[in-house]
């Protein structure tokens, strides 16, 4: 990859995690919402539970807004809203709900495939109950 300025060569997903990185260097509550948009692009398996264990460090006594396709990510978030977008008939629109209990467990098992398996798996990455 050739020289160039930081914002032009790393990703998103890059910019995200150093930004994760600067954040896990701070010390100290702040009082500032930070978002990540897609910080696990290009990650999977082992890597995203790591991300996710930083991400869950990083954001005690702060406000994270993480933004994932990851069910390793969104399962150790302590609220998980799920994001729709429709753009049957025309106009799009986009729905927001908060996923709980038994709804929760199976939005996790939708990322993760929608499988019984799956559905075991979003348990497991729950701790074992619905969060």
């Amino acid at each position: 990859m050739p020289p160039g300025p930081l914002q032009s060569v790393p990703s998103g997903g890059e910019l995200s995690r150093l930004s994760l990185a600067i954040k896990l260097a701070q010390s100290g509550p702040g009082g500032a919402t930070t978002i990540f948009d897609e910080i696990d692009s290009g990650v999977g398996g082992t890597v995203a539970h790591l991300l996710a264990d930083s991400l869950a460090r990083a954001s005690k006594g702060r406000q994270f807004i993480v933004i994932t396709h990851l069910a390793q990510i969104a399962a150790r978030a302590d609220r998980h809203l799920s994001v729709v977008k429709d753009s049957s008939g025309g106009l799009a629109t986009t729905s927001v709900a908060l996923q709980e209990g038994e709804d929760r467990v199976a939005e996790i098992a939708r990322m993760l495939g929608g499988s019984e398996a799956a559905v075991d798996h979003a348990r497991a990455l729950l701790g074992g109950c619905p969060a």
